[in-house]
C-alpha cells in the first residue's frame, strides 16, 4: 500500500507538506504551486489512495452525509436520492443510502444506527420513528446532531415540509374547467394531504368521498400496497355511480390505479381522470403521462443540506425548531380529460 511518507521520499519533502498539499490546504500552508503539482502528480502515478477513517480522524469528520427513506422503489425516493447525492458531491462530499423496510419502527431506527455508526456528518431523514422518548431521537437533540427531517415534523428538529394545498387548489380548478363535479380520494392511510383535498373539494363546490379503507401496514409492503391499488381500481370500476374524477396519493399508486382500471377496460382519460402527488419525473413516462400535484424536490434538498451544513461548519444560524414550508404546484400533464356523464355517456 502505498503512503504519504512513499511520496514525501520521491517528491523530496516533508510528509506533512504531503499530507497539506492532498488535503486542499496546500496554498493555505504557503508551498509553491510547483511543488504542489510535483507531489499530485506522484500521487497519481502510485495510484495513492487516502486512508478514509484516517482522513476522518485528522478532520473530526468522514465529509459523507446520511440518507435515510424506505421503498426505494418509489419514483420519489429515487429521484430525491439523486439530487440529494448531487447536491453532496457538489460540495465535496458523499452521499451514503440507508434503506429501511418500514414494516416496523424498529426497522427504521436500525437503519440509523447503522448510518451513524459509519461516521456520517449528518443525516436527511425520511421517517416517522424518530420519536421523542426513544433513545436516537434523544441523541439528536442532547449531541446538536446535524440532521433535518423531510416531511414529517418532530419536536425540536428541523424540518422540510411540502404545503399541498396551493397544487390541490390548482387540481381542482383544472378539473372544475373540464367540468367535473365529483371526486374520489385514494389512499392508503389517513395523512396530511387528506385536509387539503377536502378543503379544495369545497371551495370548489365538488361532491368529494374518499377510502382509507387500506390498514396502514400494508403501506409498509410495497407489493401488498401496489396490489391493494390495483384492487382498488377493480372495485372502483365496477361502480355505477363512480365519480369522474380520482386522486390518488402518489404517482407510483396512481400508476398502480391506472393499471387497474386498464384491467376493466376503463380508459384515462376517456372514461375518468385521474391525478396523483408528487410531481416525480416517473410520471411523465406512463400511459398516459401522469398530472400531478409537485412538490419542489430540489428545493427540498437544497433547504435540508443547508441547514445541515450550517451545523457541522458550526455556525447554528438554524435553530432546533426550524421549519420550512414550500408550495407544491400542479404538472399537467394528459390523465386529466374532460368530464364524461355516465347517464347520457357525454
Amino acid at each position: 500500500m502505498v503512503t504519504m511518507s512513499d511520496i514525501a521520499k520521491m517528491a523530496g519533502v516533508s510528509q506533512p507538506t504531503v499530507s497539506r498539499v492532498l488535503n486542499g490546504k496546500g496554498a493555505k500552508a504557503r508551498i509553491s504551486p510547483a511543488t504542489q503539482k510535483r507531489i499530485k502528480e506522484i500521487a497519481r502515478e502510485l495510484q495513492f489512495r487516502p486512508s478514509f477513517a484516517g482522513q476522518a480522524l485528522v478532520s473530526g469528520r468522514t465529509k459523507s452525509i446520511g440518507f435515510i427513506c424506505g421503498n426505494i422503489r418509489n419514483p420519489y425516493y429515487t429521484e430525491m436520492a439523486d439530487i440529494a447525492m448531487q447536491a453532496v458531491e457538489e460540495r465535496g462530499y458523499h452521499l451514503l443510502m440507508g434503506v429501511a423496510r418500514w414494516v416496523t419502527w424498529q426497522n427504521d431506527l436500525e437503519c440509523f444506527d447503522s448510518l451513524l455508526a459509519r461516521g456520517v456528518d449528518g443525516v436527511i431523514y425520511f421517517g416517522s420513528a424518530l420519536a421523542p422518548g426513544r433513545t436516537q431521537y434523544e441523541q439528536v437533540l442532547r449531541e446538536h446532531y446535524p440532521l433535518v427531517s423531510v416531511n414529517y415534523r418532530f419536536p425540536r428538529i428541523p424540518s422540510i415540509l411540502s404545503d399541498a394545498q396551493p397544487g390541490m387548489n390548482e387540481a381542482f380548478a383544472l378539473l372544475k374547467a373540464n367540468g367535473h363535479s365529483r371526486v374520489l380520494g385514494v389512499w392508503l392511510v389517513q395523512e396530511e394531504k387528506h385536509h387539503p383535498f377536502v378543503k379544495a373539494a369545497k371551495e370548489f363546490g365538488f361532491d368529494a368521498e374518499f377510502t382509507t379503507k387500506f390498514k396502514s401496514g400494508s403501506a409498509n409492503r410495497p407489493d401488498q400496497s401496489l396490489q391493494n391499488m390495483r384492487r382498488e381500481a377493480h372495485c372502483f370500476a365496477e361502480r355505477m355511480d363512480r365519480p369522474s374524477a380520482v386522486f390518488v396519493t402518489s404517482d407510483q399508486y396512481a400508476a398502480a390505479f391506472i393499471g387497474g382500471l386498464w384491467d376493466k377496460g376503463i380508459l384515462v382519460p376517456r372514461d375518468v381522470s385521474v391525478f396523483a402527488y408528487d410531481g416525480t419525473r416517473a410520471g411523465e413516462y406512463m400511459t398516459p403521462p401522469l398530472t400531478s400535484i409537485r412538490q419542489d424536490l430540489p428545493e427540498m434538498i437544497h433547504k435540508a443540506l443547508e441547514i445541515i451544513f450550517d451545523r457541522i461548519d458550526g455556525k447554528n444560524t438554524f435553530d432546533s425548531d426550524t421549519t420550512i414550508t414550500l408550495p407544491t404546484r400542479l404538472i399537467v400533464r394528459e390523465s386529466i380529460g374532460p368530464a364524461v356523464d355516465r347517464r347520457t355517456g357525454g
